[in-house]
């Protein structure tokens, strides 16, 4: 299963080159899949980010050349044909103002001269200038279709055409990453999927897979059970689905120690959502063991009392509060516990130090199925 460094770093240089020049001659989905390829022999986490980006950004060129193409799909008269159809009435009074306009144009200087002028017997206009007339006069009106000559010859009606460019677009490309990590320490796998329950052993193949190796997703059965994946040295073979993640494998102290960081170095926090006033508080709590969970419950809820409760209390009160002071009346778990309850009795303190009673809370929190304890409920009361 492994490979020498060296025949790695020459496979990730010449399948980079040629994503590139993919790149370059416009071809997105075939640079798109050269990317993936490459994917498979990046040995350093830089890289390996600055292929994802690549990634990232190919998929959406892509998505939206296909978001273009449906934009194309109503010919260019119909908008036109619709605007002639609401305005009508419109365009027909416009017409007859004009042609009523140029016959009194032609009338008024024959009055006028008939009345400068004895009278005598003028001949009438030629047919020809009569002609001459309505045919201009007819060239105001709007000409809903243009007629023409076809490519091909012969009589027609012109239509514009849009230049599209089309793309089609592997399956195994809508997944959301075609690139997979292996979560079980050398899972079984086949040269075909089993057909049966009981995973035909004649089909296994006597190959040892690491934890955490990354391998490229080119295949899946109807019941998207079995995986057809294929490893560094472009072997392919069939693995169960349930042993195939999109991220890295993490054991459960790994786990803990990345959510204490992302938590600040603790195992709760006061979640604030909106952008104006009035904002709403949740209270969120990831923690490992019952204790924790129970002490993390304390301390979140201390914590939004001193701070977010008195500045809300005060917004809608019309005596000032002070300080708010948390009894806890509930008892702390014992060990084999898989629950634990946390209560509150809320005292206010005004500016003359007197010392009045708000109201209880309460919160519970079990182990999911992942075996932490984790909480998220909005703080809206008592």
């Amino acid at each position: 299963m492994t490979e020498p460094l060296q025949h790695k770093k020459k496979q990730l240089s010449e399948t980079l080159e040629e994503a590139q020049r993919l790149h370059n001659t416009g071809d997105l989905v075939g640079a798109l899949k050269a990317y993936r390829q490459a994917q498979k022999w990046v040995h350093d986490e830089a890289t390996r980010d600055e292929v994802q980006q690549t990634i990232d950004e190919l998929h959406d060129m892509v998505a939206f050349v296909q978001e273009s193409e449906g934009n194309h799909d109503k010919k260019w008269w119909e908008p036109l044909l619709d605007t002639l159809k609401e305005n009508a009435l419109l365009i027909a009074g416009i017409s007859i103002t004009l042609v009523a306009l140029m016959l009194l144009a032609l009338l008024i200087p024959m009055v006028m001269k008939s009345f400068s002028k004895p009278a005598k017997v003028e001949p009438s206009p030629s047919p020809s200038a009569l002609t001459d007339r309505f045919e201009r006069g007819d060239s105001y009106q709007v000409q809903v279709e243009l007629k023409g000559r076809n490519p091909g010859g012969g009589g027609g009606t012109l239509k514009k055409s849009t230049s599209v460019v089309t793309l089609t677009i592997p399956e195994v490309l809508y997944e959301p990453y075609p690139s997979k990590y292996i979560i079980q320490e050398n899972p079984p796998v086949y040269l075909e999927p089993p057909t049966s329950a009981d995973d035909n052993p004649a089909q296994t193949v006597d190959l040892k897979i690491p934890r955490n190796t990354m391998v490229l997703l080119v295949g899946k059965s109807d019941n998207a059970q079995w995986l057809k994946i294929e490893t560094s040295d472009t072997a392919r073979y069939w693995i169960a689905a349930k042993y195939l993640a999109d991220d890295r494998y993490r054991s459960p102290e790994e786990r803990d120690a990345e959510i204490k960081a992302e938590l600040g170095g603790k195992y709760w926090e006061i979640q604030v959502e909106g952008n104006t006033a009035p904002f709403q508080y949740y209270l969120y709590v990831n923690a490992p063991t019952v204790t924790a969970a129970h002490n993390s419950l304390v301390a979140a809820y201390e914590d939004y009392a001193q701070r977010q409760m008195i500045q809300s209390m005060n917004t809608i009160s019309h005596q000032k509060i002070e300080a708010v002071r948390l009894e806890e009346i509930s008892s702390p778990p014992q060990k084999g516990d898989t629950r634990t309850e946390v209560r509150f009795r809320i005292y206010a303190q005004n500016s003359r130090d007197v010392e009045n009673v708000l109201g209880e809370k309460q919160f519970s929190i079990s182990q999911g199925e992942d075996k932490r304890y984790i909480l998220r409920q909005l703080l809206d009361g008592f």
